[in-house]
């Protein structure tokens, strides 16, 4: 018997050929078709969903109806958004790991470049009319050591991009990853083991009650004088204050950072008090955005739907249990 797939991402407009056509053998409802009634009768007789911000795509009434599905796929990459308060407890949601990889790779790649080569501190120094040749300790990738923690989707392809660099590359996990790109793998129960190792460490892990501050006072204490921190998971998984300080005390640290602690319109009018130093630079939660990442991100979803069809090894199952104790707001 066909599996009955609703859609209630968005993306009919932009999508519906390549979600079609992935999902050739199934049943395929668009939600946004649809009014209320109709909708709710799609998702009680659907097997899965595919979804993309299930806190504004669906409500609260059809929020109870989820724990009736045997997956609810996200395109998103996180889940910590979430309001898991509103869900069913027995919700089966599977987040889209590595569905953005391949961008935000290159973007944690060009902000490692921008640390080693200096281009903020020189940018700076020739606004202030200063041509200085000589005065900025700059390294090539090769001669650093990269420490990726979270070793799913994007912190392979980061691995992929930074061992092309010729960067020596280890990775954190739950347990010690192993793969052909690492120089070593870490269990994250020897993390403090591995930080004081590392020139870059690069955060693409989710951010969890487990993760929350794993960047604070001490943790950033353990980083070498003139390391980089790179973080394009969330904001949640670094202490502000701590790094604060930490920056203003150590000159030579480097901050890359492209999420914050309040986004959007929550975003203080007069910037974050880290853009005020030298040594950060900053995006705007878009390290995601390519021309191709919508579609390539959403094939990488649908593939995880016909895996859990067809009976094979799916990813991202959320541990919901780690996101419902997490802090609010963080």
């Amino acid at each position: 018997m066909k599996k009955v797939v609703c859609i209630a991402a968005k993306i009919k407009k932009a999508l519906a050929p390549l979600v079609e056509n992935k999902l050739s053998g199934c049943e395929v409802i668009w939600l946004e078709e649809l009014d209320a009634e109709a909708r709710r009768k799609a998702i009680l007789r659907s097997d899965i969903m595919l979804a993309s911000l299930l806190t504004v795509e669906l409500s609260a009434e059809e929020k109870k109806l989820l724990g009736r599905l045997e997956m609810v796929q996200t395109m998103s990459a996180g889940v910590d958004q979430i309001d898991f308060s509103t869900l069913p407890e027995n919700v089966n949601l599977y987040s889209n790991t590595g569905g953005w990889a391949h961008a935000m790779a290159e973007h944690a790649l060009a902000m490692a470049l921008a640390s080693t080569r200096m281009l903020r501190p020189q940018t700076e120094a020739l606004k202030g009319g200063r041509f200085d040749i000589y005065g900025y300790p700059m390294r090539l990738l090769s001669q650093c050591t990269t420490l990726i923690v979270g070793f799913g989707g994007i912190g392979r392809e980061a691995a992929r991009l930074f061992k092309a660099m010729g960067s020596h590359v280890q990775a954190v996990g739950r347990s010690a990853p192993q793969h052909d790109l690492l120089d070593r793998g870490w269990a994250m129960a020897d993390f403090e083991k591995a930080l004081p190792k590392a020139d870059i460490v690069l955060l693409s892990l989710p951010s969890t009650s487990l993760t929350h501050h794993l960047m604070n006072a001490r943790t950033l204490s353990l980083m070498k004088e003139d390391a980089t921190l790179i973080n394009v998971a969330r904001a949640g998984l670094i202490d502000h204050d701590a790094l604060e300080a930490h920056l203003r005390a150590h000159p030579r640290f480097f901050a890359a950072l492209d999420v914050w602690w309040q986004e959007r319109s929550a975003y203080p009018a007069d910037g974050d008090s880290l853009l005020s130093l030298p040594n950060v630079i900053g995006t705007a939660h878009n390290s995601y955005a390519s021309p191709t990442a919508a579609a390539e991100a959403a094939e990488n979803a649908l593939g995880n739907i016909l895996d859990f069809i067809a009976g094979r090894p799916v990813k991202g199952r959320a541990a919901i249990s780690e996101y419902t104790s997490q802090k609010k707001g963080e």
